[in-house]
Formats: structure tokens, C-alpha cells, sequence
């Protein structure tokens, strides 16, 4: 095991596997090796190259969850999140609900969060309007979204809350959608005879809560705009109370309700990935006990108004409107495997102070676990949470056959050095109970937060001695030499043991203060120099599972964390070449790998100094995929011998090429993407290719 650890992580190590696949960095002609004719026995994964979803930059509510009123449920105070250097106090003397402030016009307001009676008792606050006096429009309160309420003329988003009126109230309602200037874009209003209403009763001091009423309508707004707001005003004097405000787009994907936006979606169906990871990350663990992703209260009964909202580990709300059902409905719609990542006891060891669950309260993690396999898996009639996710609206199983269990958690040592299984103790306990009531499902461990470090190697060290994980997490937010430096990293790995997960990785650049440009940025070498890493997981395919590049979006102007693979605004979604990467190397996925070699004129082959030319190639569906990779500043002349004769006929080339600084997210698109072109092959088992400056060039020949 010694041995085995040395050659996977020590710096400057090279193994003959490793020379294998690069030659030097001088400009001229490089021969590319295949032996076609006899492919790698092993078959690479369905879930090799994925995607990794966390609610990171916005990218939940206000994103890819396209509800448009923020704070629907009145559930979430300003500034009352763990760590938030803003104290819960009210927001100029009118409101601390955040998203909400009062909305008096001609009239006189006051507002408060209540909890008597409530809709459901997980999602207990609703508002309370106390009009004083209403004015010639109503007085009440206003929603300006997430960040502006974006709306489209022409298009239909269907509005829909409860309300009930106290004490005898006589008024109605009218729910405004407007643009910046108060221009009226649609508007519903509710009768006093269409209201719950609780009789008036002079000598109590509480007024008397009658039933909810549910009301929704059809709004169809009369103009586009960015900067729209939703206002709930009541027209009489008197006390109304509302909840679960919802403004939502019949345009999600696949038409659904409560579904996701469509152009989003439609970005991640269009990679085709393998394997859809969620929904963390750091967001899974939490910062304390009180914001630990809990699966369970992210379905409640399975209504929306039965889910807790709860304290995002990345600094803002969020209201699990995007649950657990909806990660799983997402995975199958893109025909992804659904890979759920759970908390194993340990909270975010990056945030000061951390907690560790007890061992004798492990077993109600492990209890979870076993749920969520029978909600994701479990018979509809037999079961009660394969019955709640038919309720839901899918009787038939997610089929899950993944579980991550932890997330970049480590063991740390004690006063002696020696390492206290902060995490690996817990992971071995939990894993083992686990397996006992599902050997069916394959677990997903942990290996810390860095690649190189002494964490990593333990992790491994313990995880590979008994049955305990299937495969190791591995994740590497690092520079652009660490990854051409380091793509035989996988060569030298234990066929062994258990399989890898590159869960979390990207190219960070840093910056460069010669030509202005600042760190992590999503550019072209970024994105080349992922590519050229990403050669060794088709490569090494027999012993790699699955990969997935992180994070997966950011809203513009309103992230925590670049690089990142898609961005988008309230209206438009962009790619970067990160993305384009990730999608020629999912959709240009061989079956099989086949040898290769890289030489040069005069150079004995297994020469690799500077490793700026790389090569991976296999086959499937009657083709040879070739890939190559150049990360120089010259155009580079590529001798391909196919080891085999290929017949004559249309090959086809799919390359990424351009400037290394294009892809600024900035300029809201990309300046590179792909371009596909098909040439004739005249047949036999050669061919001349000329690899342009900063590129990456999928080829496939007829077999």
C-alpha cells in the first residue's frame, strides 16, 4: 500500500505509462502511435464524465429554479443566517422579511410575520397586513424578486397564494405585477366574497383565524422587463394575512410545474452527461447542525409548503423548491446516473468551529441514508417513501445506484501525530451498516480537500485495506502546470482497490498583473489545460468511474466562487470553452481505449520534457475517436498511424481553437466555440493532421 500511494502522489514521478502519451514541446511534426486493432478490453463507464450541481452563485433560487418571488413563504429573516455580520433587525422600521418591504402608496400599512394557524406547520410564518387605512389603490407589501423580476410579453406564469381575512374584514385584494415606473403589466383581484373571513368579535383581544383559501390565476404580462415587482395590497381597512406568494413560468423545461428553467436544462441535456452529482459540496454538511442538508426536509410531505427553508453554507437562503425529487426527476430527464452526496456526521470542516456527531448517534445517518435509497428505489405500494414519491408524481423508481457519503471531510491528528478518524471512523461505521441493508448501491468516499496532501493519501491508506468505499473522491481546484504536469497521475493507481471519482476539479489560473488580467478566469487555456489533464481519464478509464468539473453555474454578478462552467443572467445563459471541453469529451466518448504512443523525428519514443502535445484515442459505434490536445502558441503537424487499415470514406473534425484569453464571461458569450467539419479520408492506416495553435480537436475516422 506504501508503495502504492508513492508513485500516485509523489511530486516528479513519472511512470513509463506516463511517457507513453507525450512528446516534447518543440514546434514540427509528432507521430501519433495506435495500435486500432487491439483496443483495451475495458469498456469506460457511462458515468466517466458528468456534472456536479451545487447551489453555489445563485444558482438555485433565482437560477435553475425559476420561482420569481423571493421569500414566497415569509420564512426567511434579513440577516439571520449563521456567520451573517447583519443583525435581525427591521429593515428601515417597516419589514425584516427579506425580499419584502412595505408597500403603502396613498395609504397606511403595517406588516408582521405571524405563525397562528398556518398553512403547514414545516413552513409556519406567514404576513399579516394591518391596514390602517388603504387609500385609493390598497396598501400592502411588495416583492422586487430575486434580483428584479424578470418577465416576458407573450409569455404565462401562473400566480398563486393563500390568503384569509381577521375580524370581520370587509376589503378584497389585488395582486399587481408592475414594471420600474409602477406601470401595471397584470393584475388579479379577489372579491370579499371569494374570502375566508373570520366574523367580526368586539370583545376578544386576538382576532378569531379563519381557514386558508388557495387562490392562483394566469398572468400574461403586457411587456417585457427586467425590473418588475409583484405587490399583494389589501382595499380595506382591517387585518388580511397571505403566504406562500408564488409567481412562476409555464416555460420550464419539459413544461412542468414547480420545473426548472428551461434554458438551463437545455444547456446540461445538450453535454450528455454520465452522472449528475447533488446537491453538494459544502452546502451538504453545513456550518453547524441547524443548516445540515437534511434529504427529508427537502420533500416534507410532498407539497411545497411542507419543505423547510433553510441557511445556505455559501451565505444566502434558500428554499429547497428544488428538492431531493427534483434532483432525481433532473437526472433522469438529461439521462444522467443520480449521484445523491450525504453528510456522514461531520459538518464543514472549513468553517471555524466544526461539529463532529457522536458515534453512538451514527446510526440515525445511517437510518437516512436507508430512507433515501427507499424513496429514490422503493416499491410504490410497499413502502412508505416509495409511496411519497409516487404521491409526488413518479411511482415508478429513480434507480439509483450511487451514494456519496461525505464531502472533502478529513481526519485530523492529535498531539501525538497520530490520526484521530475524525471522518474515516465515522465513514467505515456507517458504510459497513449501510452495506449490510443495500449491497446494491455503490458508495462514494471522501478523500479530503487536496489532491497531494498527507489527508489524501490516509484517506486512501484506510479506504483501500477493507470493503469499505467503491470509489474515492478526489477533488483539485489547481493551477494550469499542475495539470500538464500531472496527467499520468492515474497510470501508476492500484487496479485493485477502489475505483476513483474525480468529483470536483477545474483549472484556476492565476493572475497576471503584466497584462491586467485577473485570477480564475474562464478562458481558452484554462479550458485547454483541463483538456489535456482529461486525456489521462480516458486513459486510465479501467480504473477512473467517473469525473465531473466544478462548479456548474454562476449568475453574473452575484457568484462566490469562479471559474465556472456555464454562466447565466436573468434572461440569456452562456457556455464557456470549460463547458465546450467537457461536452466534446462526453459526446466524443469511445467505447474502448486503444494504445497510443507521441514521438518525434530523432527522438526515441517515451520522450516527454515539456508535455505540450497530448493524445488519447479509442473506439466505438464503427469509429476511432482521436483526440488531441496543443497547448503551445504554433500550429503543430500530426503523423497519425492507425496500427490498422481503415476503409475509405467521411471522417469528421471537431475543433476548439482560438485565442488562450478568449471566453471572458464578461462580454455575456463566448468568443470560441467549436466548429465541426467533415473531409475525406481516402482510406489506410495513415493520416497527416495539422493541430492549430491553442486547440482541441476531436477526430473521427470510419472503422
Amino acid at each position: 500500500m506504501k508503495d502504492r500511494v508513492e508513485v500516485r502522489h509523489a511530486a516528479g514521478l513519472v511512470s513509463a505509462a506516463v511517457l507513453l502519451f507525450a512528446a516534447v514541446a518543440s514546434a514540427g511534426e509528432v507521430t501519433v502511435k495506435m495500435d486500432a486493432a487491439h483496443p483495451n478490453a475495458w469498456e469506460l463507464s457511462k458515468t466517466l464524465y458528468g456534472i456536479f450541481f451545487e447551489d453555489i452563485n445563485s444558482s438555485a433560487d433565482g437560477g435553475i429554479y425559476p420561482e420569481l418571488v423571493k421569500n414566497r413563504g415569509f420564512d426567511q429573516e434579513v440577516g439571520c443566517g449563521p456567520g451573517d455580520e447583519q443583525a435581525c433587525t427591521r429593515s428601515g422600521g417597516e419589514s425584516h422579511m427579506e425580499g419584502w418591504t412595505i408597500d403603502n402608496r396613498d395609504g397606511m400599512a403595517r406588516l408582521s410575520v405571524e405563525y397562528g394557524r398556518p398553512v403547514n406547520e414545516a413552513s409556519a410564518a406567514h404576513l399579516r397586513i394591518a391596514v390602517f387605512a388603504p387609500g385609493r389603490e390598497g396598501a400592502g407589501v411588495r416583492n422586487d424578486g430575486y434580483f428584479g423580476i424578470y418577465v416576458e410579453k407573450g409569455k404565462k406564469y401562473d400566480l398563486s397564494f393563500y390568503a384569509r381575512g381577521l375580524d370581520g374584514y370587509a376589503g378584497g385584494l389585488r395582486v399587481l405585477l408592475e414594471d420600474r415606473e409602477g406601470r401595471v403589466l397584470a393584475e388579479y383581484k379577489v372579491a370579499n366574497a371569494e374570502m375566508s373571513v373570520s366574523a367580526r368579535d368586539a370583545e376578544s383581544f386576538a382576532p378569531a383565524l379563519p381557514g386558508w383559501k388557495r387562490y392562483a390565476a394566469v398572468l400574461e404580462p403586457a411587456a417585457t422587463t427586467s425590473e418588475a415587482h409583484l405587490s399583494v395590497l389589501a382595499t380595506g381597512r382591517g387585518m388580511v394575512e397571505v403566504e406562500q406568494v408564488s409567481l412562476f413560468p409555464q416555460d420550464t423545461f419539459n413544461g412542468r410545474k414547480n420545473g426548472l428553467r428551461r434554458d438551463l436544462v437545455e444547456m446540461l441535456r445538450d453535454l450528455h452527461p454520465g452522472v449528475l452529482r447533488f446537491p453538494g459540496g459544502c452546502v451538504v454538511e453545513g456550518s453547524s447542525y441547524g443548516d445540515w442538508y437534511d434529504w427529508k426536509r427537502s420533500v416534507g410531505d410532498g407539497t411545497l409548503e411542507s419543505r423547510h427553508t433553510m441557511w445556505n453554507r455559501w451565505g444566502y437562503n434558500q428554499t429547497l423548491g428544488l428538492g431531493y425529487y427534483e434532483y432525481f426527476q433532473l437526472a433522469e430527464d438529461i439521462g444522467a446516473e443520480p449521484l445523491p452526496i450525504m453528510g456522514c456526521g461531520v459538518t464543514c470542516q472549513f468553517k471555524d468551529p466544526w461539529f463532529v456527531i457522536p458515534m453512538d448517534g451514527m446510526d440515525g445517518i445511517v437510518d437516512s441514508l436507508c430512507d433515501l435509497v427507499e424513496f429514490a428505489n422503493g416499491d410504490a405500494k410497499a413502502t412508505k417513501w416509495g409511496a411519497l414519491r409516487a404521491k409526488m408524481g413518479h411511482p415508478a423508481p429513480f434507480n439509483m445506484h450511487y451514494l456519496g457519503i461525505g464531502n472533502e471531510n478529513w481526519d485530523g491528528k492529535d498531539g501525538d501525530g497520530r490520526w484521530d478518524g475524525t471522518f474515516t471512523e465515522r465513514f467505515k461505521y456507517v458504510a459497513a451498516k449501510f452495506h449490510e441493508r443495500h449491497p446494491e448501491i455503490r458508495i462514494v468516499s471522501s478523500a479530503g480537500p487536496s489532491p497531494d496532501d498527507d489527508r489524501c493519501r490516509h484517506a486512501w491508506e484506510v479506504l483501500s485495506v477493507a470493503d469499505h468505499a467503491d470509489l474515492v473522491d478526489e477533488h483539485y481546484y489547481v493551477s494550469p502546470d499542475w495539470l500538464l504536469t500531472r496527467y499520468g497521475r492515474y497510470d501508476g493507481y492500484d487496479r485493485k482497490g477502489p475505483k476513483v471519482y474525480a468529483g470536483e476539479y477545474a483549472c484556476h489560473l492565476r493572475e497576471d498583473r503584466e497584462k491586467k488580467l485577473p485570477a480564475r478566469r474562464n478562458n481558452l487555456y484554462a479550458a485547454l489545460c483541463e483538456a489535456a489533464f482529461m486525456t489521462g481519464f480516458d486513459r486510465n478509464s479501467d480504473v477512473i468511474e467517473m469525473t465531473s468539473y466544478a462548479p456548474l453555474f454562476a449568475r453574473l454578478g452575484h457568484n462566490q466562487w469562479s471559474p465556472d462552467m456555464i454562466w447565466f443572467d436573468e434572461s440569456s445563459v452562456w457556455a464557456t470553452p470549460s463547458y465546450y471541453v467537457q461536452q466534446m469529451y462526453m459526446t466524443k466518448k469511445p467505447r474502448h481505449t486503444v494504445p497510443v504512443v507521441m514521438a518525434e523525428p530523432g527522438k526515441p519514443d517515451c520522450v516527454a520534457v515539456d508535455r505540450k502535445y497530448y493524445a488519447t484515442a479509442g473506439v466505438a459505434d464503427g469509429r476511432l475517436v482521436v483526440k488531441v490536445v496543443n497547448v503551445t502558441d504554433a500550429p503543430v503537424s500530426f503523423r497519425l498511424e492507425f496500427g490498422r487499415d481503415l476503409p475509405k470514406g467521411k471522417a469528421v473534425a471537431t475543433e476548439l481553437a482560438g485565442s488562450p484569453e478568449d471566453g471572458d464571461v464578461n462580454e455575456r458569450r463566448t468568443v470560441v466555440k467549436p466548429s465541426v467539419r467533415d473531409f475525406e479520408f481516402a482510406g489506410g492506416a495513415k493520416d497527416a493532421f495539422a493541430a492549430k495553435p491553442w486547440s482541441f480537436t476531436v477526430l473521427e475516422y470510419p472503422l
